[in-house]
């Protein structure tokens, strides 16, 4: 664990909370948190993950075991947010983890009056202390999503490129909606990015020319649409060895994350 202050990291302004949002599985969550992490840190940007979903899997790739000072003991503020984050092999990245237990807590923050504000008042203690937060949300209408939500000031949207992806993608637009007129929810979404698009060679695949040309439809120009993560076993590979697309020889299937660096002012490499 890490005690923050005694680390000597604070930022010069609060950090800024990105939430991984998709309300359904296998839709690109984790992957695009985790590489997205990865180029940030590279950046010298002082970034936490923030593992929401009770399935761990960003915890499981971080590679952090003990889960015992976990999230869920966070929301229920009996674990200092401070004390609930670990170091992890890369520079200038860190974790808050979790485990299956963390599906437990949905419970108490519907019984709390203010659930979906809960995660955002944890985090006050921090905001001083990194660049980023990215935040794994779990992949269903939850009372934790709700948290997640209430605590970003920016929404990414990750969808795979086919039928279930496109209608998990309205669903979660129409939740964002309902969450702002709630007033839960006042940031923005940064914009949706496509995931397992299929090619074949230089032509996009039918079905997933027809569901993009769909999803562009439906957007209308509302939000910016990022180059697709492709279908590709390349991105397992470089989560399995912790890496960047680049750092295994494929730079061409960084392009997505890239430009959401570039939509958040930090595309240039290098360390601050």
């Amino acid at each position: 664990m890490m005690a923050l202050r005694h680390k000597g990291i604070q930022c010069g302004k609060p950090m800024r909370v990105i939430g991984v949002v998709s309300l359904s599985g296998g839709q690109g969550k984790t992957t695009t948190t985790f590489f997205l992490g990865l180029h940030l840190s590279q950046r010298g940007k002082k970034t936490l993950w923030i593992d929401a979903d009770p399935q761990a899997n960003l915890t499981f790739f971080s590679g952090v075991q003990n889960t015992h000072e976990s999230l869920e003991k966070v929301f229920r503020g009996e674990l200092d947010v401070k004390n609930s984050i670990c170091s992890l092999p890369w520079d200038n990245l860190f974790i808050i983890p979790t485990d299956g237990g963390l599906a437990r807590i949905n419970e108490y923050l519907s019984s709390s009056g203010n659930g979906g504000r809960m995660l955002m008042r944890r985090l006050k203690a921090i905001h001083s202390y990194f660049d980023f937060c990215l935040i794994d949300a779990p992949p269903a209408i939850s009372q934790i999503v709700f948290s997640v939500i209430g605590a970003s000031s920016d929404i990414l949207i990750p969808f795979e490129v086919a039928l279930k992806g496109t209608n998990c993608l309205v669903s979660t637009i129409q939740l964002l909606l309902d969450l702002a007129d709630l007033e839960i929810w006042n940031g923005k979404v940064l914009g949706v990015l496509p995931f397992r698009d299929k090619w074949y060679g230089f032509n996009q695949l039918i079905d997933a020319r027809e569901n993009m040309d769909a999803v562009k439809s439906y957007l209308n120009n509302q939000f910016k649409i990022f180059p697709a993560i492709l279908e590709s076993a390349k991105y397992r590979s470089a989560i399995r060895q912790g890496k960047t697309l680049a750092e295994i020889g494929y730079p061409e299937l960084d392009a997505p994350f890239l430009s959401i660096l570039q939509s958040l002012g930090e595309e240039q490499d290098g360390t601050n």
